[in-house]
């Protein structure tokens, strides 16, 4: 359950003016959350014009950068570059490596590792005007290929100079893992330096706080060595590797702190966020470290980390969905946040429907989301666990959108306790096609997040997303804690469209065009899935006929095309032996029988034994 903060986190001391500086950093950022613009303003430029200690200098200073739009300069290299309308597809990671080098400092256009689910996905959101196959001749064995990456890795760093300034963030990756294309994608769309880093430990381990802390040191070494570490800024880390993102933390207990019973005295084991403890350095008179970064991470294989890389620098958000479920447990610390005023700020961007109060229901929800969810960003406020979320009627895994790509800013405890398990709400999520997800992986308490017209304010601003939903000194979340983001942390709004170029070919592309008749079903179900889904469902239908033939991305391609068109009675009668070749179909079908289940009694439903 998300609870509210113990007293033990406020700040102390609440006298105001600078005499006490940090009361006055907390007083610009609660004009800021309660839409008092001008004053936050006002108190920015009194705090930065004063002789203060360095940590809320820094800090004041990011803050005036954040709503100022300043950080958008930083950025300027993915700004300002043009976009071709086009799409390419790969098969492999080899390909991926020599198309993504065709780039140029003018212009760029998307790649994807070709499969079932995530490419066309993201094809649908994007819109291109061309989509073609390319791939590498004669590719190299993998030890060739690392070998080649190195190299790149090597030029690459070398091109920034230190005189110039600095790039917006850096890459943290591990190319012995499965998420080094989109690390590289990342580097080569954005404009970042990359280090790399080998751990060989998994996601799975949860480690002590000197390997967490040694990780930060390597880190902020690197990004210190490329002019990152600046006083007054942030700058993004995206973590391109599977490396642990659990930590646990030994303290002894306290009279102010320790709970009462049989384990007063016994020391109390933290389990903490291995990224938020990324990105920070001592700095002044601080006894904790103080963050200069904002981390993210990339994670699945190399087509969904490619994929997450390509929806951050291609994709953006024309609808939004807010879910307030705090609406009705009366006003204080749930009141704050309330959702209204961000969503006033918001609509001025792009279209935004509220679910609160009445309204925000399971069953509302549902209708909004399925069977093709079309909002590419969604900020829920709720409790619950890793698996469920309390709305009224009773939410849980299955509830949670899939089929576009979707920002997923989460109010919640547990979420991301496991966003690589499908079962989760992050990770059913994240394996639906959402890109950038921000979330607790144990309970946070309620205010380590920051409330939301505060951040829409800096988001509005050109300021990337995480980096408004992080927080500064004095607040609960300030030090070391539980919230984490999977996706590119300097993933920002862009302030207009941006227009698309057309350019020549790429030697060697096929075009995917409709299918004309001439091809084979499988073949058909593939092109049609990526140009034209009209022809889709017919397609899908002769191919889970001969499903013994079929690969497991042309069952999730099938399937899914049949669920987007409300094909439900199809998809719930698949067999297991079907089901069981891709982790997706199973949820496709669940969701089936649970629609049908609303339509007729459960003993009419078709079932795989049937």
């Amino acid at each position: 359950m998300l609870v509210l903060a113990p007293n033990h986190a406020a700040v102390a001391d609440q006298q105001s003016g600078l005499e006490d500086p940090q009361a006055a950093l907390q007083q610009v950022i609660a004009d800021l959350d309660e839409n008092r613009t001008e004053a936050a303003l006002d108190g920015i430029e009194r705090l930065v014009n004063t002789d203060l200690p360095p940590a809320i200098h820094h800090t004041a200073l990011v803050l005036r950068q954040q709503i100022s739009g300043q950080f958008r300069h930083r950025q300027s290299f993915w700004v300002q570059r043009q976009v071709v309308d086009r799409v390419v597809l790969v098969p492999d990671e080899a390909s991926f490596f020599a198309a993504v080098q065709m780039w140029t400092e003018a212009q760029y256009w998307p790649i994807l590792i070709e499969d079932g689910w995530f490419a066309s996905l993201f094809i649908d959101a994007f819109k291109p005007r061309e989509v073609v196959r390319w791939e590498m001749p004669n590719r190299p064995r993998r030890g060739r290929l690392l070998d080649a990456l190195a190299q790149l890795i090597q030029r690459h760093n070398e091109s920034f100079d230190p005189n110039q300034p600095p790039p917006p963030g850096m890459i943290a990756l591990d190319p012995t893992g499965r998420q080094w294309a989109g690390g590289l994608a990342l580097a080569l769309g954005r404009g970042q330096p990359v280090h790399t880093i080998e751990m060989n430990m998994g996601h799975r381990a949860v480690v002590d706080f000197k390997i967490s802390a040694d990780l930060n040191h390597r880190v902020m070494k690197a990004a210190n060595n490329w002019n990152l570490v600046q006083a007054g800024s942030l700058f993004g880390v995206t973590l391109a590797g599977d490396y642990p993102y659990r930590y646990r933390l030994v303290l002894p207990l306290n009279a102010a702190t320790e709970p009462s019973g049989r384990n007063r005295g016994q020391p109390n084991h933290q389990l903490l966020a291995v990224d938020d403890l990324l990105g920070r350095i001592r700095y002044g008179d601080m006894d904790q470290p103080i963050r200069f970064a904002v981390v993210g991470r990339l994670i699945g294989d190399q087509t969904q980390s490619v994929y997450q890389a390509m929806c951050s620098l291609f994709v953006q958000p024309e609808q939004m969905l807010w879910v307030d479920t705090y609406a009705e447990r009366g006003q204080g610390s749930w009141g704050d946040f309330r959702l209204e005023p961000a969503v006033q700020l918001m609509d001025v961007r792009m279209h935004c429907d509220l679910l609160t109060a009445t309204q925000a229901t399971v069953r509302e929800f549902r209708l909004r989301t399925r069977p093709v969810n079309p909002y590419g960003l969604i900020w829920i406020n709720s409790s619950g666990g890793p698996k469920h979320w309390e709305i009224k009627g009773g939410g849980g895994t299955a509830d949670f959108p899939l089929g576009v790509p979707t920002i997923m800013h989460v109010v919640h405890s547990h979420s991301m306790s496991n966003p690589w398990a499908i079962n989760t709400l992050s990770g059913r999520a994240i394996a639906g096609g959402a890109y950038w997800y921000y979330g607790a992986v144990k309970e946070p308490f309620l205010h380590s997040f920051n409330r939301p017209t505060g951040i829409i304010h800096k988001v509005l601003a050109g300021t990337p997303i995480a980096f408004a939903a992080r927080q500064v000194i004095g607040q609960m979340a300030s030090r070391p804690w539980r919230l984490m983001l999977v996706g590119d942390p300097l993933y920002t709004l862009r302030g207009r469209k941006e227009g698309r170029v057309i350019e020549k070919e790429i030697t060697g592309s096929r075009p995917v065009t409709a299918p004309d008749g001439t091809r084979s079903a499988h073949s058909s179900l593939a092109d049609a899935a990526l140009v034209d889904q009209q022809k889709t469902p017919s397609f899908a239908l002769i191919c889970l006929k001969q499903a013994e033939n079929l690969e497991p991305a042309d069952v999730i391609r099938a399937t899914w095309a049949l669920f987007a068109n409300q094909q439900y009675t199809a998809v719930a009668a698949l067999p297991v032996e079907v089901v069981d070749r891709h982790p997706l179909v199973g949820v496709l079908v669940g969701l089936s029988r649970q629609q049908l289940d609303r339509q007729v009694p459960s003993t009419m439903r078709p079932r795989a034994d049937d």
